[in-house]
């Protein structure tokens, strides 16, 4: 068939050419369609978002993690507390100790004289100044001082003694027996029984 153009069997079906309908089968069943994907650049961008289960399961982790977290803190807080009472605590306690020891064994609540002196500030000061052997606050006094400053009970926010009666509680800052040189905090919520006071 010597034309000029394709014969009709180079040419594809359904391109301006009539085909008998079993040569149309024919032809697709020999040459299937190809399907042309668009290329990456030609794509839509698909956003990928947490689904809402996907949020309450992360909720529901971090819920039951603070749940757990949360009681340990709030412990370990209050254990600080009580540990940094004791050292400040024990820091006075120690204080009067040596300031005992070069006082002809009488305490920053004694007078010169051995009689107890109930006034809780010149406690502080008999422990943060210099003194002489009686006790005398002064600068020219050659012993002391014991402490560089006297602790804040942290409960009260209060730097304040009081001398005397171990048994009542009055929301000061700490409580003195001079006669047994016990030394315990003086708050709301102390517990006169424990073994430390």
């Amino acid at each position: 068939m010597g034309g000029s153009g394709p014969s009709s069997r180079d040419r594809e079906p359904g391109r301006g050419d009539t085909l008998s309908a079993g040569a149309g089968r024919e032809a697709n069943l020999i040459r299937p369609r190809v399907t042309r994907f668009p290329r990456q650049a030609d794509r839509p961008r698909v956003r990928r978002a947490f689904t809402v289960v996907e949020l309450i399961v992360v909720l529901v982790i971090l819920g039951i993690i603070a749940a757990i977290a949360v009681p340990r803190l709030s412990h370990a807080a209050a254990t600080a507390a009580e540990t940094h009472l004791e050292a400040d605590r024990r820091a006075i306690q120690n204080a009067v100790g040596l300031y005992q020891g070069e006082h002809l064994e009488r305490t920053p609540a004694h007078w010169p004289d051995g009689t107890v002196d109930t006034d809780g500030s010149r406690f502080i000061e008999r422990l943060t100044g210099r003194t002489d052997e009686y006790g005398a606050v002064g600068a020219d006094g050659a012993l002391g001082p014991y402490l560089a400053a006297f602790p804040i009970n942290a409960n009260t926010a209060c730097r304040m003694v009081q001398i005397g009666d171990m048994n009542s509680v009055t929301d000061c800052a700490w409580r003195f027996e001079p006669a047994t040189l016990r030394l315990r905090p003086d708050h709301d919520g102390v517990n006169l029984a424990d073994p430390r006071w």
